[in-house]
């Protein structure tokens, strides 16, 4: 082996080195970025099934939750109408418990008559 090939030799190793090298930076720098494209991608799905799921009304998923169990079988009602109807018995619970609430309430300054019996509307010949 002369040393003309030699030199030829270590240089052409030292290009293939470098070629390797090369490609294997562009290949991890690709490799990332597609990582990058993905982690994005994945966290805009992410977004949009959040949006979607706090778009979806706490009634239409009593309804769906009424359907899944087959609910509506028992009544023969629409499961729509059965989440209405238990919607609007939740927000008069809740308007029932805040008047309750404000009825015993320290704050307020007339007390009297609570341990009063209850009158009976109904039958108007209550004790005065």
């Amino acid at each position: 082996m002369n040393g003309k090939t030699y030199v030829l030799d270590i240089v052409s190793l030292k290009a293939t080195d470098n070629l390797q090298e090369q490609w294997s930076m562009t290949t991890k720098v690709a490799l990332l970025e597609e990582v990058e494209k993905l982690r994005k991608a994945l966290q805009i799905a992410e977004e949009n099934t959040m949006t979607d799921v706090k778009q979806k009304s706490f009634q239409e998923e009593l309804c769906s939750l009424i359907n899944y169990h087959s609910r509506e079988n028992g009544s023969d009602t629409p499961d729509f109408l059965l989440a209405e109807y238990l919607n609007d018995c939740l927000a008069v619970f809740d308007r029932v418990t805040r008047k309750r609430t404000e009825w015993y309430s320290p704050e307020k300054e007339n007390t009297a008559g609570l341990n009063e019996p209850v009158r009976d509307f109904r039958n108007q010949d209550w004790e005065q």
